[in-house]
């Protein structure tokens, strides 16, 4: 083979090769994919072995060409090994390579090939392949194990999220039960309603943050379940603005249109999702009065929308407010408190039934949020508890 055809395999082999190291997240999968890539293109036998985090040699992948007659001798292979990683120097003979495996000055491990056949014997050129290899398998094994790291970091976030969320709930619910009954002993004392009436809002707003905390721990863990059942979306809607009219007299919520809307769904996430749209739209429209909510469908989806005339979104956050913890950076936004949690909890309930969640909105004139489901078919049609309205007033 001549040198340009040499170089020319070279940089296939470590192309094709880094390809594959690249394809995998998972460790073991990646090395038994490239161990087997080796034995096809270079070697009859392939061996890898990576210290572990006790400073022990193991053999984590291994491949051959026939198992027969190419075999790691256990106790051999291991001295060989060991000399290399003592050393941080290559073996090479004719019939054996041994790279050592180096990331960030440390070495991680060792790379071996063997050759069967006396009549097929290794070059430099293949100690170079080989080295070369060593290098993209070395980093190969950094990123996955930083993976695997992450991935422990963010179960234990959420353990200890879920932990503690529901650790917290039990106090909260007896500090709640306590200023109810205060409440319903001194009726009369005016300053001392008044003071358990603040009280008990600090007690719903901080319920509603460990509620928000647990919900984005079961997300992120997978473990969000949803029990579905066939009903009336309509109803549901009616119901949710008649319990936020109650307690928003401020603003007027105004259902525009309104039809029968059956769906197979989890009623309780619906209507979580439905009290944080319609309570974003009050919160972020201070200065106006009035909320529009409609509810229309065609043929297969059913959609809902909110519009509110409040401070707006710039068309840039569009995407970035469905995203978990994320704060639009702006100093009238910032006024409002909050973790930035509802709409990506939002997001991912609709998302769970195969559904989508979008927003239209113009900076300083309002937003409209909508988001749509596949409608369900029932046996009987449902009728309508509100005669038709007009269409949504749209943002100009």
């Amino acid at each position: 083979m001549t040198n340009t055809a040499k170089d020319q395999n070279y940089l296939r082999l470590i192309s094709e090769a880094s390809k594959i190291l690249s394809s995998q997240l998972e460790l073991a999968p990646s090395l038994n994919k490239i161990s087997q890539f080796i034995v096809l293109n270079l070697a009859d036998c392939c061996a890898i072995d990576l210290i572990d985090e006790n400073k022990n040699i193991q053999l984590t992948s291994s491949a051959s060409k026939d198992p027969k007659q190419v075999k790691i001798v256990p106790k051999s292979h291991f001295f060989q090994v060991s000399r290399v990683l003592k050393t941080g120097q290559a073996k090479f003979v004719p019939r054996m390579i041994i790279v050592p495996l180096v990331t960030k000055g440390e070495t991680i491990g060792a790379l071996t090939l063997i050759n069967s056949s006396r009549s097929r014997q290794f070059s430099r050129h293949d100690l170079t392949t080989a080295e070369e290899l060593a290098v993209r398998i070395a980093l190969d094994v950094t990123n996955a194990r930083i993976y695997h790291h992450l991935e422990q970091a963010i179960k234990a976030r959420d353990k200890f999220i879920s932990i503690a969320s529901h650790e917290l709930k039990t106090p909260l619910t007896t500090l709640k039960s306590f200023s109810q009954i205060l409440l319903r002993r001194f009726p009369d004392k005016g300053e001392l309603v008044s003071y358990l009436s603040k009280m008990e809002n600090q007690l719903d707003r901080l319920n509603s943050l460990v509620a928000s905390l647990l919900d984005v721990s079961c997300i992120q863990s997978g473990k969000l379940e949803l029990q579905k059942e066939k009903f009336d979306l309509q109803n549901l809607l009616l119901e949710q603005i008649e319990d936020l009219q109650a307690i928003s007299p401020l603003h007027k919520i105004v259902l525009e249109k309104a039809i029968a809307a059956p769906v197979f769904a989890d009623k309780y996430r619906l209507s979580q999702v439905l009290t944080n749209l319609i309570s974003n739209a009050i919160k972020y429209s201070p200065k106006a009065d009035k909320i529009i909510v409609s509810l229309t469908g065609g043929r297969n989806f059913i959609t809902v929308a909110i519009q509110d005339f409040g401070i707006g979104i710039a068309q840039k956050n569009f995407k970035k407010i469905f995203e978990p913890f994320y704060q639009v950076n702006n100093t009238i936004r910032k006024s409002f408190s909050g973790l930035g949690l509802g709409l990506h909890i939002c997001h991912e309930i609709i998302q769970r039934h195969q559904g989508e969640i979008w927003v239209k909105s113009i900076k300083g004139e309002g937003s409209v949020f909508s988001f749509k489901l596949p409608r369900a078919y029932f046996k009987r049609s449902m009728r309508a508890r509100v005669p038709p309205f007009e269409s949504l007033a749209r943002l100009r």
